[in-house]
């Protein structure tokens, strides 16, 4: 098996997967490797039925692999059907736990031992196998879970949802429709959220859709409620579920091990870079929202820059 590349790209998801066709189309020899069995995981693990905004509207998009605003099915089943189309290589269930540059050029470290060469490295990793996760007892029996597949699989039942961010807004309204829902948030508005997100979860807190917990922190849970925190004192909710998304930090001690450098002890500050995406390892660079660009659109142009910059400038 040939394991020797010009580039290799650690990670599928949008950054990723527009690198590894922007590679193709240039004729560079490269290789995607994905941890998961599927690629594009970061938006299989968005809760069936959203709706993928394209943002920013005015961004033009540079990349091999089209995108536009559609239902998650909808993109994925488009960027499935078209990663052979546009030459990708990707190897699935290749998991990397240590990248080492040696002698000019970089080995990646496969979790099952198996050893990549590349002359250049592109990481696209993303943030979400880094969740930030509640302070907790090791010994709660609390019903918890991080993530939210399909709402439409919970029907009556009384359910917490902890966050501020889209992903929290989108799963409170996702499960309002069938269940109790409380919305607890540890501020007292949503100043990340997507305009459209933020109207939404207010007219359903408005309507009694969703109950809000205002500036509220988590003191303990057990396996029938949660209890919190507020100005006004403890609060005690009776619960099924509770589902926390509290957004992710970077990936820091695998990046720091890799020679990447941050400019603080912040857990939340992101790795330096230079205007080209390249860390201060030469040839190793990061794109996507572990580069602080988030949005699907954004990550797709630095995936497709990445490799048209390292052409001209590497």
């Amino acid at each position: 098996m040939h394991n020797e590349f010009e580039v290799a790209i650690v990670g599928s998801g949008p950054a990723g997967l527009s690198a590894g066709a922007r590679a193709a189309a240039t004729g560079m020899t490269h290789l995607v490797l994905e941890s998961s069995d599927q690629i594009a995981n970061s938006i299989v693990r968005y809760q069936r039925g959203k709706w993928v905004m394209a943002f920013p509207t005015g961004l033009p998009l540079r990349s091999d692999l089209s995108f536009e605003a559609a239902s998650r099915e909808s993109v994925l089943e488009h960027w499935s059907a078209h990663t052979d189309a546009l030459g990708i290589n990707i190897r699935c269930r290749a998991e990397v736990v240590q990248v080492r540059s040696e002698n000019g050029g970089f080995h990646l470290i496969q979790r099952d031992g198996a050893v990549i060469s590349a002359q250049r490295v592109i990481l696209a990793i993303g943030l979400q196998g880094n969740i930030n996760k509640l302070d907790l007892s090791a010994h709660h029996s609390a019903p918890l879970q991080y993530h939210l597949d399909d709402p439409a699989a919970y029907q009556s039942q009384r359910i917490v949802v902890i966050g501020a961010g889209d992903s929290a807004i989108e799963n409170a309204l996702g499960l309002a429709t069938h269940n109790t829902v409380y919305l607890a948030n540890r501020g007292g508005e949503f100043p990340g959220a997507k305009p459209a997100n933020e109207q939404a979860i207010l007219a359903a807190i408005e309507c009694g859709d969703v109950v809000p917990i205002w500036h509220a922190s988590v003191i303990q849970a057990n396996e029938t409620s949660i209890q919190f925190k507020t100005p006004k004192g403890k609060t005690v909710i009776e619960c099924d579920r509770v589902i926390a998304r509290l957004g992710a930090t970077p990936p820091r001690l695998f990046l720091q091990a890799c020679g990447v450098t941050f400019p603080s002890e912040d857990s939340n500050a992101l790795p330096e870079l230079s205007p080209h995406y390249e860390t201060r390892v030469p040839g190793l660079f990061i794109v996507g929202s572990l580069a602080g660009y988030p949005l699907i659109k954004q990550a797709l142009n630095q995936g497709y820059e990445v490799i048209e910059l390292s052409l001209i400038h590497i």
